[in-house]
């Protein structure tokens, strides 16, 4: 770095320091709001967590003038937020917040220079973090390769191996499990918003149940011939709620995605095999049985809901005294098609919410795009200006259409709830 950009960075978090604990609140409110998954990084009290964040800040801004000394500080740091499961890409999420961040503190004063100079300090940091991360990394495979594993039976289609792994890693889950139960659906309708809708109770106790069925299975592993018609039954449920073959694989990478996240380093190659091959097995069971309920009980025929003017289509009355033999009651009529027209707007009112979901997760990762512009731009000097510009524009269109998007997930809620409410009276 010049010693004109270490200049502006030490004297512009001069200021951020007089106001760090409205800072750190701010960066991670921003760093969750652009990615929640990574609120489950942090489990302790987080106001600690900002005094801790501002400290470990202001050693290193107070360092930059002497690299060679903080950079054993900075390496030790990239290997700790690797064992926590901190990835390479949560780094230009990071880069992201913190930027955000000093422009709201800074105010005016966060003019293009200091920006540049804030981006270059980060790049440089960052990258010596990731590389300390990556030997870390490969150290840790290289130790796990030379371990010699224990001999290991196979009893059925899971091996005692493979079902003691499942069981212990999922000891690790249970502490966490209702932050595990709300990642696990947060990713499923990220990676299928159309599921979705087949939710529509309280998600937290949904969760519950979900950890409760998961638990029941698992330390039923050892013994699976008692727990098949369980399970039997469990995918004929799933039938009539709506659930299709397709979505079992979706369900699979929802799951070993939140493994993963909530293990961390402990989710290792043998364990994400050991996972696959319970959930395989499980799966197939279920898929199986409820093929078997489909062919054996296929669905009735499409009845044809009657027009809202019924008498247009019957006789008419012989006589004043006389009733037309099909006339049906007028408000059983209106209410079975407004409930019918209910259900539509329903549908239209989802489908409108996953597409601003859609259009909310492009916009992040528009903005992430040009945050990684501005850091190519700050490392490419002068040559880069130009290009600077444009990814700063790109970043207020992308803030614009994030604010545009939750006005209509708001509105999306509000029309929910007149819906949920019109449901009452019909």
């Amino acid at each position: 770095m010049e010693p004109k950009q270490i200049a502006l960075v030490q004297e512009t978090f001069k200021a951020v320091a007089q106001i760090k604990e409205t800072a750190a609140a701010l960066f991670y409110n921003r760093l969750f709001e652009l990615d929640p998954s990574l609120e489950s990084l942090f489990s302790g009290d987080m106001e600690e967590q900002g005094r801790k964040l501002m400290s470990a800040i202001a050693t290193v801004v107070n360092g930059l003038t002497r690299l060679d000394d903080i950079v054993p500080v900075v390496q030790e740091l990239g290997i700790r937020h690797a064992d926590y499961g901190v990835e390479d890409h949560h780094y230009d999420t990071v880069a992201q917040a913190l930027l955000w961040t000093l422009g709201q503190g800074l105010g005016e004063a966060f003019i293009p220079e200091v920006e540049e100079a804030w981006t270059e300090a980060y790049v440089l940091l960052a990258t010596v973090m990731k590389e300390a991360a990556a030997q870390h990394r490969a150290a840790m495979t290289e130790q796990q390769a030379e371990e010699v594993p224990e001999p290991t039976e196979d009893k059925g289609p899971l091996s005692a191996r493979q079902i003691e792994l499942v069981q212990e890693t999922f000891k690790a889950v249970v502490p966490i499990k209702e932050q595990a139960a709300e990642l696990f659906y947060n990713r499923l309708f990220e990676l299928d918003p159309d599921l979705r809708p087949l939710f529509t109770g309280d998600m937290e106790e949904q969760g519950k149940k979900l950890m409760s069925a998961i638990a029941t299975v698992v330390n039923s592993l050892t013994r699976l011939d008692d727990i098949i018609p369980v399970i039997r039954d469990l995918g004929i449920r799933h039938v009539d709620f709506g659930v299709q073959d397709r979505h079992y694989g979706t369900v699979a990478e929802a799951l070993l995605w939140t493994l993963k996240t909530g293990l961390g380093d402990a989710f290792t190659d043998d364990v994400e095999t050991a996972w696959t091959a319970a959930y395989t097995v499980l799966a197939t069971v279920m898929v199986d049985a409820a093929t078997e309920y489909r062919e054996a009980d296929p669905a009735p025929a499409p009845t044809i809901e009657p027009p809202v003017n019924q008498t247009a289509l019957n006789p008419a009355p012989t006589s004043a005294n006389e009733k037309a033999p099909n006339d049906m009651p007028t408000d059983s009529n209106n209410n079975s098609q407004i409930a019918a027209e209910i259900e539509i707007l329903k549908t239209e009112v989802e489908r409108v919410g996953s597409v601003a979901q859609q259009i909310d997760k492009i916009a992040k990762q528009t903005s992430l795009l040009a945050l990684n512009a501005t850091i190519e731009a700050a490392r490419a000097g002068d040559a880069g200006k130009g290009f600077s510009v444009v990814a700063g524009e790109v970043k207020v269109l992308s803030s614009q259409t994030a604010s545009a998007t939750a006005e209509i997930s708001d509105v999306v809620g509000n029309l929910r709830s007149k819906i949920a409410e019109l449901e009452t009276h019909v």
